[in-house]
């Protein structure tokens, strides 16, 4: 009887029991935050791109439609980029800022993680502004 009680044959099993749970929920919740901060940095730079688009092609008469074309196309592996362009003086473009700003809804996988956000959707945004040229 003494000896059953000494036996740690199963000590590794109970102690990965333990563990596993915590290293699964911590390697699910970097995964999520690299695709989150993956696609801010895209929205980031498609946003740049395209105010950088709008300020130096703000005479053509189709910028606007050129200015969202071409920020989903610098983000082509986000679908659904939500692409806005104003420009701060819409009498006369030359004489005022180009502002893009672009919103994009990140879906959350692992239910652990969407448990608690409070929410299955992280809408990442960025917005650029620049001079027009």
């Amino acid at each position: 009887m003494k000896r059953m009680y000494k036996s740690e044959k199963g000590q590794a099993l109970v102690e990965m029991a333990i563990i596993l749970p915590i290293l699964l929920l911590l390697l699910f919740s970097i995964i999520e935050f690299g695709w989150v901060f993956g696609a801010q940095l895209l929205v980031t730079h498609a946003s740049r791109e395209g105010a950088r688009y709008g300020a130096v092609h703000s005479s053509d008469a189709t910028v606007l439609t050129d200015i969202t074309s071409r920020s989903q196309a610098v983000a082509s592996v986000l679908t659904g980029l939500g692409v806005s362009p104003t420009y701060t003086n819409s009498g006369n473009r030359r004489q005022g800022d180009i502002i893009v700003t672009i919103t994009y809804p990140v879906n959350i996988i692992t239910p652990v993680v969407r448990a608690i956000i409070g929410s299955s959707v992280v809408t990442v945004q960025s917005s650029c502004q620049m001079k027009v040229e």
